[in-house]
């Protein structure tokens, strides 16, 4: 039966062109739709697949939130305040105040020295050579020479006559007062005499005398008379004004350091 089969092939091939120019045209109606096609807010997260859409596909500001919110972690829950801890105790500023004495370890010898608002003031003492005054500390009592590390005052003076002998001047005592070392500003290398303006002298870098208030022999460089009487014992140390020269001497002391530590006077 050729006939009847060449029929049937040409049935067969029709329906395939047919089939084949049926799914071109729905490719083409499909890649052909619009928005005009869509009806508007009918599209839903669901007719999307995950992961096609990028942020070229939106909004610039969309895009922009979507990357930030992507970044920024939900918030936890804020957690509850700790406890308040204590307060830490003042460190020490190595400085000390004094506005009356006694106090601080500091005691006037008589009631020509006191504290005033700019410091303590000697004087004034008419006849500087007869009279005077001493402001001293028992803060290093009981330990020995060997232990002052540091020894600085601040001070002015005046007198009328313009005697040099008049500044102020210190002294550790020793062994119940049985000794002294002596620091003069006016016996020193370069003494720092000048009246009328402060002056710092550093007791500790400077030249003492050991029992010889008078100056009658010269001064020693200090560190070697803390040597040689290492191992006394401090009763006092003691700053004074007078009992040495000067009319109408008067002197004001601001503040003193020792061993590191400072103390201001008003």
């Amino acid at each position: 039966m050729p006939g009847k089969t060449a029929r049937f092939m040409q049935v067969l091939v029709a329906v395939a062109v047919g089939a084949l120019v049926a799914g071109g045209g729905f490719a083409t109606a499909a890649a052909l739709i619009g928005s005009d096609d869509v009806q508007n807010n009918s599209l839903r997260s669901r007719d999307v697949m995950d992961g096609t859409l990028r942020c070229k596909d939106l909004r610039e500001q969309l895009c922009t939130l979507a990357k930030s919110e992507g970044q920024k972690g939900d918030p936890g829950a804020k957690g509850d305040p700790g406890a308040k801890g204590d307060k830490g105790d003042k460190g020490d500023s190595g400085e000390t105040r004094i506005t009356s004495l006694p106090s601080g370890g500091f005691e006037a010898t008589n009631s020509t020295v006191s504290v005033t608002p700019d410091g303590v003031k000697f004087g004034p003492y008419a006849d500087g050579g007869a009279a005077g005054g001493s402001l001293c500390y028992d803060g290093l009592n009981g330990r020995s020479l060997s232990d002052v590390s540091t020894l600085i005052y601040r001070a002015s003076y005046n007198t009328n006559d313009d005697n040099t002998v008049g500044v102020p001047y210190l002294r550790i005592f020793l062994e119940g007062d049985a000794h002294d070392v002596i620091f003069s500003p006016n016996t020193q290398p370069v003494p720092a005499t000048a009246e009328g303006v402060v002056q710092e002298w550093v007791v500790n870098d400077g030249t003492v005398r050991y029992d010889d208030d008078a100056g009658n022999d010269p001064d020693s460089p200090w560190d070697d008379v803390k040597a040689a009487h290492a191992d006394e014992v401090i009763s006092s140390v003691c700053i004074t004004t007078g009992f040495s020269g000067g009319d109408n001497l008067s002197a004001l002391l601001g503040s003193v350091d020792i061993n590191g530590q400072r103390t201001v006077f008003g």
